[in-house]
């Protein structure tokens, strides 16, 4: 006796696994806020362009809010780790005697040149990071500042050994001086690597450095701005 096979069930469809959708998520909102700003962007328009539905921000991330932090925190968290455990090494080294001023900045420069290099840093991270300086959010500003809080709270000290007689107010603002001219020198050199910056500013080739110049470079001109006198015989302007 004959009988017709068995109707076939529907074959399953393919779920994207969660770990994907969560990273496809931060790739695309870390994209749309470098492209159009935090503010400028809604949760919608990030899942849309990641194809994933609404409640996929809610499920991962809480909301819009955690979804931003999380974007800075992948990137920022691994840095600071090699950071602190450059200090580290660099700490044992010298001993008892204060941690050359060389080597505290090159703890601190070199694991960002080494994040660009190996795809940790994004050019859309850098763009976002300096659209954070012209578009302050007080919510993303507060959370930066205890993602940062360890590094500074361990190199300050340090600093502050190795520039003997620098008041606290003038070394607070030589830091920040060298980390904007960090920033700056990472996204003006990974335009250089994509032979962006030369083509449109008409700068020979030549003048592309490797990754360890740009350390060596960065770590001169810090420690020269470092250690420059300070003084109050200058004039004020009037």
């Amino acid at each position: 006796m004959l009988t017709l096979p068995a109707k076939s069930a529907p074959a399953a469809v393919a779920k994207v696994p969660s770990a994907v959708t969560r990273l496809t998520l931060l790739d695309t909102a870390e994209r749309l806020f470098a492209e159009r700003g935090i503010d400028g962007t809604s949760v919608r328009d990030i899942t849309k362009a990641a194809a994933a539905n609404v409640s996929a921000v809610n499920y991962h991330f809480g909301g819009k809010d955690g979804l931003v932090e999380a974007v800075f925190f992948r990137r920022l968290a691994p840095l600071n780790d090699r950071r602190l455990t450059r200090l580290e090494a660099a700490i044992k080294h010298a001993g008892a005697s204060p941690v050359p001023l060389e080597d505290i900045l090159d703890a601190f420069i070199r694991p960002s040149v080494d994040e660009l290099r190996t795809g940790g840093y994004t050019n859309h991270f850098l763009r976002l990071m300096g659209r954070c300086l012209q578009e302050p959010n007080p919510k993303l500003e507060t959370f930066l500042v205890g993602v940062f809080a360890e590094v500074v709270g361990t190199f300050n000290p340090h600093f502050v050994r190795a520039l003997p007689g620098l008041p606290t107010g003038e070394l607070f603002w030589r830091t920040s001086f060298m980390f904007g001219t960090l920033h700056h020198a990472l996204y003006t050199w990974s335009r250089f690597e994509t032979c962006q910056f030369a083509s449109m500013s008409g700068m020979p080739q030549t003048t592309r450095l490797t990754g360890e110049q740009l350390v060596r470079s960065l770590i001169r001109y810090a420690a020269a701005g470092m250690r420059a006198p300070f003084g109050s015989e200058d004039p004020l302007p009037s």
